[in-house]
């Protein structure tokens, strides 16, 4: 009995004695501490998102235009070395100043190592490759293209011929004997745009090309032979310049040159 009495004096002692904050918490319950008592943390949520004029430009380009010529100029003799590209006959039939990418010479400083031109009118062209022979416009092709597409175009042509042989009888009544053949000309490209640059202030295209081409031309007894000419290159070409690649070609007498004028476009 006295062992009771004694532990019920030991409990009032200490609730008389405990501080009357504590015993509020024990009733109420003890308040959290509140989110602006909390150092905040950085989070998805709290980070600013960039405005527009903070992002990068973009400009989406779905497609290019690409223009494709090909030239053939029969030679005259006195250019066995095939066509020269000279800097005042250019900006005197393309206009002044010239533009594009091109280098002088080495061995003349009047005349050009050219990359590229800007040219605006292909009948300008022709008449500048006009005063080394007889120059001619073979194809011309244009299409339109995505970046990352390869497009293959070709253009095939049937040149038929007739070759006459002498008769040993100089009768008139003899028919004169014939034959009627034909051979087949033409033209291949298969273009791969791989990219395109907004960078700079000359925008420009990564481009990669094969040209294949089968010309017929006559021999000196007047019959068709053909040849075959392949161009192919991977570049970069700055947008709205033609991309300017030449063969020559030389065979007996013949000496025909070949000029491939790749050209891509941006579409507005």
């Amino acid at each position: 009995m006295k062992k009771k009495q004694c532990v019920m004096a030991c409990l009032i002692f200490l609730l008389t004695t405990l501080p009357l904050t504590l015993l509020q918490g024990a009733n109420d319950g003890i308040p959290l501490p509140r989110k602006s008592d909390v150092p905040s943390s950085p989070s998805l949520a709290s980070q600013k998102t960039p405005t527009p004029s903070q992002t990068a430009p973009f400009r989406e380009i779905p497609e290019l235009q690409i223009e494709c010529l090909a030239f053939r100029v029969v030679m005259k003799k006195d250019y066995k070395f095939g066509v020269e590209w000279d800097k005042d006959s250019l900006e005197g039939i393309l206009g002044k100043p010239l533009a594009g990418q091109f280098q002088p010479s080495s061995k003349d400083k009047k005349k050009l190592n050219l990359e590229t031109l800007i040219i605006a009118d292909p009948e300008k062209f022709l008449k500048y490759l006009s005063q080394f022979g007889e120059a001619k416009l073979l194809y011309k092709q244009t299409w339109s293209q995505a970046i990352g597409e390869h497009v293959s175009r070709e253009l095939q042509s049937m040149l038929p011929y007739t070759t006459s042989f002498a008769s040993t009888d100089s009768s008139a009544s003899q028919p004169q004997a014939y034959t009627q053949s034909s051979v087949r000309a033409g033209m291949t490209i298969g273009v791969t745009l791989s990219g395109v640059q907004y960078s700079s202030e000359s925008p420009s295209v990564d481009i990669m090309f094969e040209i294949e081409m089968k010309d017929a031309y006559k021999t000196k007894d007047n019959l068709y032979a053909l040849n075959s000419i392949i161009s192919a290159d991977s570049t970069t070409i700055p947008l709205s310049q033609s991309l300017i690649q030449s063969n020559l070609f030389s065979q007996g007498d013949v000496s025909n040159q070949y000029i491939f004028i790749l050209t891509p476009r941006d579409v507005k």
